[in-house]
């Protein structure tokens, strides 16, 4: 997901960027593949590939992969229609409103709680670009994206239409994404240790903070 990771991106996007140069810390050279989320998930799963980039920890992830240390923090906020702004201090304020959500991405455990008891009105679709095109047509009063994200896809918007969308920076989530190993691996730790000790010497550096800004 641009600008985090993609084929066809700079540096193959900035979370690729800090990846590639924490492990060249280390003297080691990374090759990417690329593929759908569920095609990623499968091959490192079944040790097919050393690793895989771009993945919150949860417990169900733990039972296959060793996680590295946190690579980026993705901060998850609200985008609105500046014609109909937000008011809110917490999720329950957002009880009588409609927010976009993109199908198979999480939003945090009171987020996930709150959608299927129904508290909040979530409606899900494939994209995020979905979520800010109903947004603009006012069938939806928010959608939650990654800041970095929908930053991003404002830019790909007319002028006009990006005008409209206002971004509310408290975040609604904020969950750091990790490098993967699978278990099944036997070389995984040894990959882990040494990627780990390669970010903390790109972090020391600031390199790691400059990417985001400059991809």
């Amino acid at each position: 997901m641009a600008p985090f990771m993609g084929k066809d991106l700079p540096h193959h996007g900035f979370v690729s960027r800090i990846v590639a140069d924490a492990f060249a810390m280390e003297g080691v050279r990374v090759e990417y593949g690329f593929y759908p989320w569920a095609r990623a998930y499968f091959l490192a799963q079944h040790g097919q590939v050393d690793a895989s980039i771009g993945w919150y920890r949860t417990p169900e992830r733990e039972r296959d992969f060793l996680f590295s240390d946190a690579v980026f923090v993705e901060s998850q906020v609200l985008f609105f229609l500046k014609d109909k702004p937000l008011f809110w201090k917490t999720l329950a304020d957002l009880r009588n409103w409609s927010i976009g959500a993109t199908l198979g991405y999480t939003y945090g455990a009171e987020f996930q709680a709150m959608e299927e008891s129904k508290a909040i009105n979530v409606e899900r679709t494939p994209s995020d670009e979905q979520n800010l095109r109903k947004l603009l047509a006012g069938r939806i009063d928010a959608v939650i994206i990654s800041q970095a994200v929908g930053e991003r896809l404002l830019k790909t918007l007319d002028g006009t239409s990006a005008a409209r969308i206002g971004l509310d920076l408290r975040p609604v989530n904020a969950d750091p994404l990790h490098v993967i190993f699978p278990r099944k691996q036997p070389q995984s730790g040894e990959w882990l240790r040494r990627f780990n000790r390669g970010l903390k010497k790109l972090k020391a550096t600031g390199a790691a903070d400059r990417y985001r800004l400059d991809d």
